[in-house]
């Protein structure tokens, strides 16, 4: 997009950000380096972010940027046509896009919503062009634009889909960039719900004790999958200190407990996280195989001995399953309170 005089070719944009230091604002053109004033009335606000077309310039270099102004801004101050406020769109066609995507990440879900759907669907309109041109050639340009429009939506599995997707012949690659810039827009458009809420709502009811029910591995699986190892760990401590708190007099709960506090242990020092790999239906044998060294393994292991001792502790009031049930129930509970005050 371009706002300059026809009679100028727009070949390079830049997104800046206002800066001021004793009442003087400038832009500076990064990567270039290349300082400007901008102090022409209004003048725009410090922090503002500024969309800039220098046309005619024939490379992003200092140099080049240097002689451009040298012939268009004797001055050294930037002035209208030169520049506009920016929108969450120009991170699309700005060359230096990568060190401004926290202006994607300051947006509302409305902005990003109506970017997904607006350059979204011209991204996608391109990409189903080429394929109908059959202009296999264009994969490469058009993975360096699906990659970005991902990254300003924020799709954090972007980068390993485009790995996997660049070992393709050029025709799968093209139907892929299609298939996956749809996904993103809907993605972007109607995000899916808070998975905490929905691990909230789905607490495990098997009647199965915690090692054997294949409910309580799956729900252990997406709370896990979703959490970075500093918050699963932080979650599987409190699950632990619940059981140890209230749980510990029986005889089988302290036996419980010890296994619990045991494998607590190894997760602090496990390097290595294999379990969730793939989700649990697809590739795990059941129970899954003891693996000290993978801390997902320990986590999973230390939750099930608290559960079990807390079961232990319950049966003194209800039956076997209801004890089962229930203290899964409340290790669930405790964990997703854990990982709910660290976000």
């Amino acid at each position: 997009m371009c706002s300059t005089p026809a009679r100028y070719h727009c070949l390079v944009l830049f997104i800046a950000t206002v800066e001021a230091s004793h009442g003087v604002h400038a832009v500076r053109i990064a990567p270039a380096g290349y300082r400007l004033g901008i102090n022409t009335r209004p003048r725009p606000p410090e922090g503002a972010r500024l969309a800039i077309t220098l046309p005619g310039l024939p490379a992003p270099t200092r140099d080049a940027i240097a002689e451009w102004c040298q012939a268009h801004l004797p001055a050294g101050e930037l002035r209208r046509p030169f520049y506009r406020e920016a929108v969450l769109a120009d991170l699309m066609d700005a060359i230096n896009a990568e060190l401004h995507l926290a202006f994607a990440r300051e947006a509302s879900a409305d902005e990003l919503a109506a970017f997904a759907t607006g350059r979204g669907g011209a991204l996608l309109a391109e990409v189903r062009a080429k394929i109908g041109a059959g202009e296999l050639d264009a994969a490469p340009a058009l993975a360096a634009r699906v990659a970005r429009f991902a990254a300003i939506c924020g799709i954090a599995s972007a980068p390993e889909t485009l790995a996997e997707l660049a070992t393709m012949h050029p025709v799968e690659q093209l139907m892929a960039f299609e298939h996956a810039v749809a996904q993103w827009i809907q993605a972007t458009v109607e995000p899916e719900p808070d998975e905490l809420a929905a691990l909230a709502r789905e607490l495990p009811r098997d009647r199965a004790s915690a090692g054997a029910s294949r409910a309580w591995f799956r729900w252990w699986w997406r709370l896990a999958y979703r959490a970075p190892r500093g918050d699963l760990r932080a979650a599987v401590m409190a699950a632990v200190a619940l059981a140890r708190k209230d749980h510990g007099g029986d005889l089988i709960a302290a036996g419980a407990l010890a296994e619990a506090n045991a494998a607590l242990d190894r997760m602090r020092v496990a390097e290595d996280g294999r379990l969730w790999a793939e989700p649990p239906d697809s590739a795990h044998e059941f129970p899954p195989a003891r693996d000290d060294d993978d801390a997902h393994y320990c986590a999973y292991i230390a939750v099930t001995h608290a559960a079990h001792a807390v079961a232990a502790a319950l049966r003194a009031d209800r039956d076997a399953g209801e004890a089962n049930r229930d203290a899964m129930k409340l290790l669930a509970t405790r964990a997703i309170e854990s990982l709910l005050v660290r976000q």
